[in-house]
């Protein structure tokens, strides 16, 4: 059977468990009101998550296959992500109109 601690036993704040919160704790509280009590905020999320994902999901696969690291170190991995990502906005931006005309790059109009 354990023993008690005997009564003139003295606790220390050290010994008890402590909860300790993130830096920015304030931020991600406000953050949780907002999403609460903020409808509209609700609604562009819903808006805009679903675009998000897609372009992440381009950037991380190619041809349905996920795409892995291809180097050691983040410099030349960063590199790389940069490399992709601006040239899936360059083809999308192509499948919108862009194009080179006289040595300047054009978007075409959208029409509704």
């Amino acid at each position: 059977m354990p023993r008690l601690p005997t009564a003139g036993a003295v606790h220390h704040i050290q010994d008890r468990p402590q909860i300790v919160l993130h830096e920015r704790d304030d931020l991600l509280r406000q953050a949780r009101r907002d999403w609460k009590d903020k409808p509209e905020l609700r609604e562009k999320y819903r808006t805009f998550r679903p675009n998000v994902e897609r372009v992440i999901s381009q950037i991380a696969n190619l041809g349905g296959r996920r795409l892995k690291s291809r180097y050691r170190g983040t410099t030349k991995n960063h590199a790389w992500l940069k490399r992709r990502t601006a040239s899936l906005n360059l083809r999308n931006l192509i499948g919108r109109g862009l194009t080179l005309t006289a040595g300047v790059w054009v978007l075409a109009a959208q029409t509704a």
